[in-house]
């Protein structure tokens, strides 16, 4: 090493160089921590993003359900309205086949006739006294 000593010149030029090495550091210090804030944003946009889309799969699960049971319901019921039909096509073809029968007046029992009778004047008594 030499000792000479630095002239004003060279320190100016020295000092001047630091600064703007300074500088330099400085703004990529601010940019640095621009990156990592816009990062964590970031990061915080995709984690509530993910946290929705894991909503949603969970209500399409659900209603794929829903549909599933409603046209299983659907098909129930439809079965169901096939037997209704094939029981009124056959209740209809034995009625078809069979002649209807004839209905006599077969008239009611006497004692049918004797209580009837007994509360209709049961039933004036107590219309009159009122």
């Amino acid at each position: 090493m030499s000792d000479q000593v630095m002239s004003d010149d060279e320190q100016i030029k020295l000092v001047a160089q630091g600064f703007e090495f300074g500088q330099l550091i400085s703004k990529l210090t601010e940019r640095a921590i621009d990156a990592e804030t816009l990062s964590q944003s970031l990061q915080t946009t995709v984690h509530l993003q993910e946290a929705q889309i894991t909503s949603l799969q969970r209500r399409l699960s659900n209603t794929e359900h829903q549909r599933d049971d409603a046209l299983r319901d659907v098909g129930l019921m439809n079965d169901a309205e096939t037997r209704i039909v094939a029981i009124l096509r056959e209740t209809r073809a034995q009625r078809v086949a069979t002649p209807p029968e004839r209905q006599q007046l077969t008239g009611s029992p006497a004692r049918d006739l004797k209580v009837v009778r007994e509360t209709a004047i049961e039933n004036a008594r107590r219309e009159a006294a009122g």
